[in-house]
This record gives structure tokens, C-alpha cells and sequence, in this order.
């Protein structure tokens, strides 16, 4: 590699019960560069389709991975033009359909048949969409200034607050967020609030946020499988929150110890098979 400062992307692994690995534990990972194929070393977001591919928007292009070869694809407008869309994220719907949200919050869908992108012309027609989060019936969609919902088997796109009735909301609470995993629902609202549903029992909750949180602030909102939600802002690093009893938990690069992050500016948050919560965040180096 050339000499200078070079920009990574490092994946942090927490554990959920925040032990160390064991020395007998190793994970083995393998580098891609441009060397390799791959269009910009900047990755913002990373998927698996059902096929077993995987996709990475790039700075440059959305590109797909078989294990050997990076392949990029495009979109087309009405005209037939091809052109480049930059990814900040991808989703996979239940029904399998793969989706690109672009960096101007524009939507695209990816033919599987005709290998290209066209554009989600039902969620670029509401207008300003921040984004979205697939449930088993279809698809949330925040707007501006109202939560949507894409139903997967009328295909229509209805009122959110139609679809899931939190009793503690009123006209004027505005769902920015919302995340669905098995039994829960988890909204944040422009109230700095959590509002919980669990969709067993129809019971609901409510939690403020920590007091240096500002709802319209944070970046990051994940709803993990132990009853815990993710939340971030690009300057505040995370804090976890439980579900059961409201309790929260701060990571930043001024806590000590366990709960210390390197950088509070974390892009991405994941969990794999085993429960372990993964960080993606940026660094420099310099070689």
C-alpha cells in the first residue's frame, strides 16, 4: 500500500455479555482493496441477498461480490440512460426484493432478471423518505413529517398510525424511528421518547431518553434480539437501552474500562448468529 494516510474501515466487536474473547476463539478476516477489484475502499453499507452475494455501496458504485470478482451495476431512467447511484444502505424486504437508498435519499429496487437497478417510484413519490424498516407485512416508510406503511399484500401504501396503535401518541408526536423484532415494536419520537409495543400481550411502554440525547440528532437506532435498543448520536457515541426496565447503558470514547469506544462517530450496528453486536466505525492511519 502507498504511503499517507489511508481511510478503514474497522469493525469493533462488543460482546453482548461484554467478555473478552478466549484465546482459543480467533476470527480470520480477509482485506479488499481497489487492488482486489473493489470500486472505493469507503464501504457505507453491506448485504447478502438470497442468492449468497454480497453487496457494498462504495463511495463510487454499488457493486456485488461472488467470492471472486467485484461486479457494479446501475440504474436507468425513463429514457433507457444508464447512470451510478450512490448507496448509503441497502434493505431486504421478507419477499426478497433488495433496495438501495441513495446519499439524496432517493429509493431503487434491483432486477434480478435484467441485472440493474430502477427506481421505487411508490416511496420516491412520497417525497422526502429518511428511510425505512422492513417488518414481515410489508415496509415502514418515514416521511417528512408522517410515518407510512407499504403493504405487502395489497401493494398499497397506508397511514402508519393505522397500521399500529400506540396509546401514549397524540397529533402532535412525530414517529422519526422505528424498529420491529419478533413480538416488539420500538418507536422514538420527536417527544425524545421510546414508546414500546409488544404485539404478544398488546402491552405499551414508555421511556424518555438520556438527557444528553436529542431525538432528531441520532444516527444510530437498533433493536437487538436481547431486549435492548442501540442508540447514537455522531458525537455522543451509543448508549444501550433495556427494554425490561428502561436502564442505560453508555459507550464513548470518555467512559472507561468495558464501555469505552476509540470513536464516538460509529457508522453502522449490527448482530450476528451468536447475539454479538458489531460497531462499524472509521479511523485513519498512517504507514
Amino acid at each position: 500500500m502507498k504511503a499517507g494516510n489511508k481511510i478503514v474501515l474497522i469493525i469493533v466487536l462488543i460482546l453482548q455479555t461484554l467478555l473478552a474473547f478466549s484465546n482459543s476463539e480467533r476470527l480470520k478476516f480477509s482485506h479488499y482493496t481497489n487492488e482486489d477489484g473493489l470500486p472505493s475502499s469507503y464501504v457505507k453499507s453491506i448485504t447478502q441477498d438470497q442468492y449468497g452475494f454480497i453487496w457494498l455501496a462504495t463511495r463510487s458504485s454499488v457493486c456485488r461480490f461472488d467470492g471472486n470478482v467485484f461486479k457494479t451495476f446501475q440504474a436507468y431512467d425513463k429514457e433507457g440512460l444508464a447512470y451510478d447511484i450512490w448507496c448509503n444502505k441497502f434493505y431486504i424486504t421478507t419477499d426478497s426484493v433488495l433496495i438501495a437508498q441513495t446519499t439524496e435519499n432517493k429509493y431503487y429496487t434491483f432486477d434480478f432478471e435484467l441485472e440493474h437497478f430502477d427506481p421505487f417510484a411508490q416511496i420516491n413519490n412520497l417525497g422526502v423518505v429518511s428511510g425505512l424498516e422492513v417488518s414481515n407485512d410489508g415496509i415502514w416508510i418515514f416521511g417528512e413529517d408522517k410515518l407510512h406503511f407499504l403493504d405487502k399484500r395489497t401493494n398499497e401504501i397506508v397511514d402508519g398510525k393505522e397500521k399500529i396503535n400506540f396509546s401514549f401518541l397524540n397529533e402532535y408526536t412525530q414517529i422519526l424511528n422505528l424498529k420491529e423484532k419478533d413480538e416488539h415494536v420500538v418507536a422514538l419520537t420527536n417527544t425524545n421518547s421510546l414508546f414500546i409495543l409488544n404485539k404478544r400481550n398488546n402491552q405499551q411502554r414508555e421511556f424518555t431518553l438520556p438527557n444528553d440525547l436529542v431525538a432528531e440528532n441520532v444516527t444510530i437506532f437498533y433493536l437487538d434480539s436481547h431486549n435492548n435498543v442501540w442508540i447514537g448520536e455522531v458525537s455522543k457515541g451509543l448508549y444501550r437501552i433495556n427494554l425490561a426496565n428502561g436502564f442505560s447503558t453508555r459507550f464513548s470514547s470518555k467512559q472507561t474500562g468495558k464501555n469505552r469506544l476509540l470513536h464516538n462517530l460509529v457508522h453502522s450496528i449490527n448482530e450476528d448468529l451468536l447475539g454479538r453486536v458489531w460497531l462499524v466505525r472509521l479511523c485513519t492511519y498512517t504507514k
